[in-house]
Order: C-alpha cells, then structure tokens, then sequence
C-alpha cells in the first residue's frame, strides 16, 4: 500500500489517504478473479426447452430437371432470349425488358477492338437478340471516353474507347447502368 497526498480545495493543505499502486491493485484483482465467488453454471444440453433438433432437408420433394430426367439442361442463346413461356393476353400488349449482366468495353476488349479497328465486333453475337426487346438495360462497367489508354498487358484501367457507342447502339442499349461505373 502507498501513502497517497491529495490537495484540497481550500487553503492548499494536504489530505492523506491510502491507496493502491498499480501492481497492488493488479494483485487485488488476480485474486479476486482466481476465487471462486459465483456458483458453477448448471449444465444443460439444450439451451432452450423450445428447440427440436431436426435433420436437414434433402429437397427430395423438389427434385432438379437433371435428377428427375437424368441429363444436363440444354442452355442457348435462343432459349436465354426467346423463352418458351407464353404470356396468357393480348400479344400486342406484351412488353419485354432485357436487363444484361456486365458490359465491360475495357481492358483487353478495347485493346483487341483498337488492334482490329472493329468497335462493333464485341456486339456482334448478341446484338439481334437484345437489340428485339422492348428495352433493353445494360450494366456498363467502364466509361466510354477518346483517349482512353489501350495496352495489351494486365491492368486495371477500367475505360474504353468513346467509339464503343456505336455498339452499345447496334445492341439496342436503351438504358446503361452507371452505379458501380470505374471512373478511375
């Protein structure tokens, strides 16, 4: 135990009081925490009267198109774009909204695109699909702006070259997606 001095507020004279140093004190709680002051938890297995332990589902009531006919689903572009599924109603009143994942006129793209002198060529393959829906909306991950550096090694300069509009028009973009664009 140290002796402590402690000022007072009037008359600037001294208070004497006893205290702890800090190896003391750190003493004083080891033991405090080594006894064993509070009763033992009971031991229990459930931590609830509520809970049942159930099995976890199989999804044997759901089977999958591959286990109740035995082969892979077949996936083209037709069947992406051109759904079997016929919408009960007037046909002339039926609108279609294509929404496409990532357009990305970056990086490797816009080397390959300024190497051949093609803009379009990226658009190409899906351009008569998207280009049939009544709107079409693209996620576009890059700005599109001249000067946009072109360089065929790995980089994560996220821009392409402005003439990519061009197919971003042949596509049939009538809304692009700027939220998450890498203005960087």
């Amino acid at each position: 135990m140290t002796l402590l001095h402690l000022p007072t507020r009037r008359g600037g004279r001294t208070r004497r009081r006893w205290g702890l140093s800090g190896g003391h004190l750190a003493i004083v709680l080891a033991l405090v925490a080594c006894t064993n002051s509070s009763p033992p938890l009971p031991r229990a297995n459930v931590a609830s009267g509520s809970r049942v332990l159930v099995a976890a589902p199989d999804f044997s009531d759901q089977p999958s198109f591959s286990d109740r006919t035995g082969r892979l689903p077949v996936l083209s572009l037709q069947s992406l774009f051109h759904s079997t599924y016929i919408a009960p109603g007037d046909p002339s009143r039926i609108r279609t909204l294509l929404v496409t994942g990532d357009v990305i006129p970056a990086r490797g793209v816009n080397y390959f695109a300024a190497t051949r002198h093609d803009f379009l060529w990226p658009f190409r393959p899906t351009a008569s699909y998207t280009k049939a829906a009544d709107i079409t909306y693209i996620n576009l991950e890059s700005p599109l702006f001249a000067g946009c550096r072109v360089s065929a090694a790995e980089s994560f300069t996220f821009c392409g070259d402005a003439r990519f509009v061009n197919g971003l028009t042949l596509m049939g973009a009538d809304v692009a997606n700027l939220a998450n664009n890498h203005l960087s």
